[in-house]
């Protein structure tokens, strides 16, 4: 018979982060931003409501790639509406970085050493950290744990081709 979870455990992602590595090599304890909670207070753009319930973004399986699809090349703005889709969405992924980062936090004067501001964390990086909170607990740590399985993978074949060379 399954035992029942504990509460701790239930929160533990929301309360703590999950430790994950992001494009920068930089390592931050992100929490799960709880989608279907953002749509209800209003805070995803209309615009981006049906990407948002889609589970967002073009990351690809592997963790790797632009986050949000709007910053490859072939996305460039063509319009002032595509200029303003562009810094919704640059708003939001700063909104979720917000929310998300747990260790190092965010805030507007960093002092302590376990404080940035939001400047400090570079495009790709957010992009990959809005991805990754608007998974759920479970999912954020399933996240994690391929990633780290991808990067090992990367460093496998980095090795293989040194012994080739």
């Amino acid at each position: 018979m399954n035992q029942v979870t504990s509460g701790r455990a239930w929160r533990k992602p929301r309360e703590e982060g999950v430790p994950l590595t992001l494009p920068s090599g930089n390592v931050a304890r992100i929490r799960p931003v709880p989608l279907v909670k953002l749509i209800e207070r209003g805070e995803v753009p209309d615009f981006l409501t049906p990407i948002a319930v889609s589970q967002i973004i073009g990351v690809a399986e592997d963790g790797t790639g632009s986050a949000w699809g709007v910053f490859e090349d072939e996305n460039e703005p063509e319009t002032e509406d595509d200029v303003k889709r562009m810094l919704n969405t640059v708003s939001f992924m700063e909104f979720l970085c917000k929310e998300a980062f747990v260790e190092p936090k965010i805030v507007d004067e960093p002092e302590a050493d376990n404080e940035i501001a939001l400047e400090d964390v570079g495009v790709e990086d957010m992009g990959f950290v809005a991805h990754a909170s608007l998974q759920a607990g479970g999912m954020l740590e399933l996240f994690r744990q391929r990633q780290e399985s991808a990067m090992a993978a990367v460093a496998g074949d980095e090795a293989h081709s040194d012994e080739a060379e």
